[in-house]
């Protein structure tokens, strides 16, 4: 159980949810957790029960082997004990105070001058130099998240917690922080569990995720096989997959499975799952769209459809399509502009078999 983090607990809210949580995460330096899910799905619930600020009813929370909290055994480190440094989603910087005495205010017991030692070598590993005197007020958001990092990081922490990050700051801020963000995690050594319910932020930031929905964990894994295979619906849903249908498995045969989805047989990589009801997951970025009368391709799915709706979405434009059932696909302005698509417009959607997803269907 070394460079391990366990966590095994139930947490009760009078006249509320319950939420669930049992999982077991690396925790070595340098790597980072998600908790990821929508709000309410119990992350925030998590993270503060980590960091000793909750309390469950039941179970017990291990780091490298070391019970912090164990309900049967009476076991419950206070959060200085644990050593965990943790930034709140508001950043909760003091205002009254320059942003070198935030960073300080956890190191009251040590010398002065090693108060001054810490702070500066965050300050320039953080790259916040000059900025030591300023007030909370008088920084932008993402020298505020650096000096909150900075304060949680003063104390050494052996594991960093951090409640949605990014969420306080706008959204050109958010995009140019993220792998910033990343970087200074790697840099920084110290294992960490972030909250997000941002998919870009899950996918910039994380190691392994940590799928959440209504108080219960759904699955955990490295960040790519979460995405790329959800085991159920719910985490299909939440990774961002917008084409999800009812199917049936028809056969099964040198490791690619026959499936019928409305008046279509799509073809699929054999799922490790018993059951012939599933649902089929498609995501919009594997759906490639061409002409009517476009000439094969080596995916195995090709389907004639018609323009439902058009969207912009930044870059890119989300296409709904239907193809006897709802189907979406996400391609960029140009190829949008090049294929003249349109309201109504026919075209030839096709994608590859290892790109549609087999769900178990409860």
């Amino acid at each position: 159980m070394a460079d391990t983090l366990v966590v095994d607990l139930e947490k009760r809210f009078p006249g509320g949810p319950t939420v669930r949580a049992a999982l077991e995460l690396r925790a070595t330096p340098g790597r980072v957790a998600v908790l990821f899910g929508p709000s309410g799905a119990g992350k925030t619930t998590v993270l503060r029960c980590l960091a000793g600020l909750e309390r469950a009813e039941r179970g017990r929370i291990l780091f490298h082997g070391e019970p912090w909290w164990d309900a049967a055994a009476r076991v419950d480190l206070p959060p200085q004990r644990r050593r965990v440094g943790y930034l709140f989603q508001d950043y909760a910087l003091f205002p009254h105070l320059t942003a070198e005495q935030n960073v300080q205010y956890g190191l009251a017991h040590l010398p002065a001058a090693e108060r001054r030692e810490r702070s500066r070598s965050l300050f320039s590993l953080l790259r916040l130099e000059g900025l030591e005197g300023r007030g909370p007020r008088e920084l932008s958001g993402g020298q505020q998240q650096r000096v909150a990092l900075a304060r949680a990081l003063a104390i050494r922490p052996r594991l960093l917690l951090l409640d949605e990050p990014l969420s306080a700051l706008d959204a050109p801020s958010r995009e140019q922080l993220r792998g910033e963000l990343r970087r200074m995690l790697r840099e920084l050594g110290v294992p960490t569990v972030v909250v997000t319910h941002d998919r870009l932020e899950a996918l910039a930031l994380g190691d392994d995720l940590v799928a959440m929905e209504g108080g219960r964990v759904c699955q955990v894994g490295p960040v790519a096989d979460v995405f790329n295979h959800p085991v159920e619906l719910a985490v299909a849903r939440m990774t961002g997959i917008e084409t999800v249908l009812p199917g049936k498995v028809l056969r099964r045969e040198e490791g690619l499975a026959t499936v019928a989805v409305g008046p279509h047989h799509l073809t699929a990589l054999e799922p490790s799952l018993g059951g012939d009801t599933v649902f089929v997951c498609i995501r919009a970025e594997d759906v490639t769209l061409g002409p009517p009368e476009s000439s094969p391709t080596s995916a195995r799915n090709r389907l004639p459809c018609t323009v439902v709706s058009l969207s912009l979405e930044g870059a890119l434009v989300r296409v709904a399509l239907d193809a006897g059932f709802p189907l979406v696909a996400r391609v960029t302005r140009f190829s949008c502009e090049e294929l003249g698509l349109a309201e109504g417009k026919p075209v030839t959607a096709t994608f590859k078999a290892p790109s549609v997803r087999l769900v178990p269907h409860p």
